[in-house]
């Protein structure tokens, strides 16, 4: 009985080590790939908008941007004619802007590669504005109950 298994066990190998080889041989190789002249996808961005947030340096209502300063650099923020403002919840305008007042939203690159807005909020975030919550954050503390006297 052992020697049938070993015998079949032995032959199923050498089949599948055959298939292996047969269809290793009937793949094209690498130079015979057309060429073509588009992009790999690795060039292409990620995603078109991105986060922003921050406290606002300075508000320039002649070129309608603000400042953004970080830690090691300042960014320069570009308006538009389409950017959308909520400040509170309501909507918002670029007069809303203010020199040390928190925003936070999305912007894009343009086509001379400054940063410009799609949209943005005004302000601190509202309480339904916190991010849900991730896998592995742990729950939020729970208050402990009323304790009852039992004793009468």
């Amino acid at each position: 009985m052992f020697t049938k298994n070993l015998l079949f066990s032995l032959l199923a190998a050498a089949a599948l080590v055959a298939t292996g080889t047969v269809r290793a041989a009937d793949k094209p190789k690498t130079d015979d790939k057309p060429k073509t002249d588009a992009p790999a996808k690795k060039d292409a961005p990620k995603r078109e908008t991105y986060p922003f947030g921050g406290k606002i340096g300075k508000v320039d209502a002649t070129a309608k941007s603000f400042t953004i300063a970080y830690k090691e650099s300042t960014r320069t923020f570009l308006t538009t004619a389409t950017t959308t403002y909520t400040k509170a919840g309501k909507p918002a305008t670029f007069a809303d802007l203010k020199d040390g007042e928190e925003v936070g939203g999305l912007c894009k690159k343009n086509k001379d590669g400054k940063e410009e807005v799609v949209s943005m909020r005004v302000g601190p975030k509202a309480d339904g504005d916190k991010p849900a919550a991730k896998p592995g954050d742990k729950p939020a503390a729970k208050p402990e109950p009323k304790k009852t006297d039992d004793k009468k």
